[in-house]
């Protein structure tokens, strides 16, 4: 009886005896099947303005919210949360993405803004991508939001591109 050696098997047998290939049993175990692999994130958002909180001294609390259309989530909504120094131009930024299914990709930063004309704000932030839920709960990565905001008609534009593990 004769034996044939499958290609594939013999790339599997030689793959096994590489230097990069996994000896220990238990890192074999550990090591998840599936990697994250970084994919670019991109959304375009169109935001309400929620009327600003005073929190401090020269610091306003103000809440955006509104729809987006992102990759990986598809049609999403956006509830960004900000803290504003307005004499400094910067703020901080706790900005919530949810999916239509529910799930949640949730990134945290900080930016700048500056008034760029009669009730007009240009902003820009970095976030990284903390948290999440559903096939975000593992989500690493970031973005970078710039956009503009309308005080008088109390509405913003925004987008984000960056790149994300998940």
């Amino acid at each position: 009886m004769r034996r044939f050696t499958t290609p594939l098997a013999l790339a599997m047998t030689l793959a096994g005896c590489s230097a990069d290939a996994i000896t220990d049993p238990q890192a074999m175990i550990d090591t998840p099947v599936w990697a994250a692999v970084p994919v670019p994130f991109t959304a375009r958002c169109e935001l309400e303005i929620q009327p600003p909180t005073p929190v401090g001294p020269g610091l306003i609390h103000q809440i955006d919210s509104g729809t987006c259309q992102a990759t990986h989530l598809g049609r999403a909504t956006l509830v960004s949360d900000k803290i504003i120094n307005v004499v400094a131009g910067t703020q901080t930024v706790e900005a919530t993405f949810t999916a239509a299914n529910g799930d949640e990709l949730v990134g945290t930063g900080t930016g700048t803004s500056q008034l760029v004309g009669p009730g007009r704000v240009a902003f820009t932030a970095t976030i990284a991508f903390t948290d999440g839920t559903g096939r975000f709960a593992d989500a690493t990565g970031q973005a970078t939001l710039t956009g503009e905001a309308d005080l008088i008609a109390m509405r913003s534009h925004m987008s984000a591109t960056g790149s994300l593990e998940y």
